[in-house]
């Protein structure tokens, strides 16, 4: 369960290929590309209608937290965008039971000065989906157990591929890291764990404080993730290319649109120590500079333009002053410093 628990720093670039290249040409006997190879993810952001929650946090407020159901590789992330787009009747029709067998996660991620924190559980889709809409955690993985051993090329195979745009046809921006297919892990889920309970508890305080929560826009990217060779080190780089999204809030529309030029990838540091001299130099030497910049955030700025509203980002001084806002804020800020103190938080080995 080391894994479903974060505390780190990131850092985003956006580089171009060049950029991409050098960096990775210095990474080399560094750094490696990890075991999943290039992979699809697919998040699933959960808001309200109007979107408050990423308008409050492009506000960058000291706390900021979302909510968000995350998928690898192509089966797992069409059906996770059926599923929130066209309910579960219709991902049934298609994917049948093909749905308990493909492994989610639902995450809380928080910001609070300055440091990231992750909390996650993992199980089917179909539960994710359950536990998203009121369930208990404990009730719906009970209902939909997670069925282990029927992910990647088999489910695939039976499921059929819906969305053929997403399969990613671009040239590589650079041919240094390796390339697989889905990812697939074969651990086995920790059923009843007191961690997972204790993260299970902590989503569920957060889907609490929101009103009418619904899955808001999904954000796909094909992945390529660098580990450091001895495994040790809890730095972890990431290329995130061919960046797109979905707005799930108009059910009429299911086109995929970019976020940021295909030639450009977002590339992360996330780190939970101080950055190696070797990285510090190769991003002096490729003239790449760290900003804020939010895969959601973006998007939900083009679908807003688009909408002709003027809900981002502006709408964060009403989200304070609803009822009870200050208090949440307080509150959450209280569950940070509770999570730090726990020392439960551990660096990043693998899957971010």
């Amino acid at each position: 369960m080391a894994d479903n628990v974060f505390e780190r720093r990131e850092k985003k670039y956006l580089v171009d290929p060049e950029q991409r290249c050098a960096i990775e040409r210095a990474a080399l006997g560094h750094m490696v590309p990890d075991a999943h190879g290039r992979t699809l993810v697919t998040s699933v952001y959960l808001d309200t209608p109007d979107r408050s929650i990423i308008a409050r946090s492009l506000e960058k407020p000291r706390y900021k937290e979302k909510l968000r159901l995350r998928a690898y590789g192509v089966t797992a992330g069409e059906a996770l965008v059926m599923l929130c787009r066209d309910g579960m009747d219709a991902a049934r029709a298609t994917y049948g039971a093909t749905l308990d067998a493909l492994p989610v996660y639902f995450e809380l991620k928080k910001k609070f000065e300055g440091i990231v924190y992750k909390r996650r559980v993992r199980s089917s889709l179909s539960a994710a989906w359950a536990f998203s809409r009121g369930s208990s955690f404990e009730a719906a993985r009970a209902m939909f157990p997670l069925v282990e051993g029927r992910c990647g090329r088999a489910a695939e195979d039976e499921a059929g591929c819906l969305m053929s745009s997403w399969t990613d046809t671009s040239p590589r921006l650079c041919p240094l890291a390796s390339e697989r297919g889905e990812r697939c892990s074969a651990s086995s889920d920790a059923h009843g764990s007191y961690l997972d309970g204790q993260i299970a508890r902590e989503l569920e305080a957060a889907l609490g404080r929101y009103a009418d929560l619904r899955p808001s826009a999904a954000i796909l990217c094909w992945r390529t993730a660098w580990m450091p060779e001895a495994g040790e080190d809890s730095l972890r780089l990431t290329f995130d290319e061919n960046l797109s999204f979905v707005d799930l809030a108009d059910a009429a529309d299911a086109a995929l649109r970019p976020i940021v030029a295909s030639d450009t990838a977002i590339m992360e540091l996330k780190a939970a120590a101080a950055l190696p001299s070797w990285l510090i130099g190769a991003l002096s030497a490729a003239g790449a500079r760290p900003r804020s910049f939010s895969k959601y955030g973006e998007a939900a700025r083009i679908m807003d333009a688009a909408s002709e509203r003027t809900i981002l980002p502006s709408c964060a001084a009403r989200v304070h002053t609803c009822a009870h806002g200050r208090d949440r804020c307080r509150q959450a800020s209280h569950l940070v410093r509770a999570v730090r103190s726990l020392r439960l938080a551990r660096p990043l080995k693998k899957g971010a």
